[in-house]
């Protein structure tokens, strides 16, 4: 089925993502920079401080920034950039730039980041991944990979979402720092399809294809947060956070989707969600387990110079940067010095 010509495809249904076809199309892509667009804009490359910086896969290996190159069929890359390269722009303008910025286009841009990096771990051989990457096999992640693709997709033809929103997304405001290099930082769990990325003033976090679920149930908890501009720690024990509660989401989810007749030039793709009867009282979500999160903020928050003793809190309690003992927002400054009442006058 194609409208205008553009196929459907979903690229992550093969043990292995083929090199030269689109990411977005399957159609074939010619070798070169007229076959492929960067993940990160080059200016944005620049900005950061970004050219001799590698991101650190899931998988283990780590890439130039400049090196991670989607490939997308030279027909559709003007349509693309401006998901690629057009928020990132608006970006520039610091906090103030959110405001041209339409959630369907952030979340378009999420998916992006999330599909152009999923790329990069299904393209090596199934003998060259490493055993935590197990899980890009199981059929339930591959169909929701395929529906975070889906999402990507919507930039490029008309698809409604019924009755639910595809994913969770959440927005923050950081402490920036005279160096541009600290200024910015990516980081993705694609096991819980989880992404975070902090440009200048903006952080920005995202579950992927959660239908939504962490914003309704903690949508309460995350704006407590607004209005305070929070440390590069507090962000990544936000994300740790986020990540862990999905991954003890429940997959209890079905979806129904109804594609476009054959030849229906302006078709619009329908995606329902559906929940089984048998399904409906379980619990969203599986029990909290202090021992687990605290493995995971540790692997957030060791760059900082954080040990596991320092994480250890009263009651074997895992130690929070984001409030203090009464419940209100730890607030601290760049340097992570709490900023006092006095000081706030």
């Amino acid at each position: 089925m194609t409208r205008a010509g553009i196929p459907y495809y979903h690229p992550f249904q093969a043990e292995v993502a083929p090199k030269d076809r689109c990411i977005l199309t399957g159609l074939p892509v010619p070798d070169g920079p007229d076959g492929r667009l960067p993940l990160l804009p080059p200016f944005w490359v620049e900005r950061f401080g970004l050219a001799d910086s590698r991101l650190q896969l899931s998988g283990g290996d780590s890439l130039y920034y400049s090196d991670i190159l989607i490939p997308v069929h030279p027909n559709l890359q003007d349509r693309m950039k401006s998901i690629q390269n057009g928020v990132p722009d608006l970006l520039t303008a610091g906090w103030d730039g959110l405001n041209w910025i339409r959630a369907e286009q952030l979340y378009q841009w999420m998916c992006w980041l999330g599909i152009g990096l999923l790329y990069h771990e299904y393209i090596l051989p199934v003998d060259q991944r490493s055993d935590s990457m197990a899980f890009l096999q199981e059929p339930a992640m591959v169909h929701r990979f395929s529906l975070i693709h889906l999402s990507l997709c919507s930039a490029l033809r008309t698809i409604t979402f019924e009755n639910f929103d595809p994913g969770s997304l959440f927005i923050f405001q950081s402490h920036t720092y005279p160096s541009p290099r600290l200024n910015f930082n990516l980081k993705i769990s694609l096991n819980t399809l989880c992404l975070s990325i902090r440009a200048g003033e903006v952080c920005m976090m995202s579950c992927l294809q959660d239908n939504g679920t962490q914003i309704a149930f903690f949508e309460s908890y995350f704006q407590k947060f607004d209005g305070y501009t929070l440390h590069p720690i507090q962000l990544d024990e936000l994300f740790a956070r986020l990540s862990y509660k999905a991954y003890l989401m429940n997959p209890r989810f079905h979806y129904g989707l109804a594609w476009p007749e054959d030849g229906e030039v302006n078709g619009i793709t329908y995606v329902r969600l559906e929940i089984p009867e048998e399904d409906r009282m379980q619990d969203v979500f599986r029990p909290w387990n202090e021992q687990i999160f605290a493995s995971i903020l540790l692997a957030q928050l060791s760059p900082y110079g954080i040990t596991q003793e320092d994480l250890q809190g009263p009651d074997h309690q895992v130690v929070t940067f984001l409030e203090v003992s009464d419940g209100q927002v730890h607030e601290v400054d760049a340097q992570f010095n709490k900023i006092s009442d006095l000081l706030k006058i």
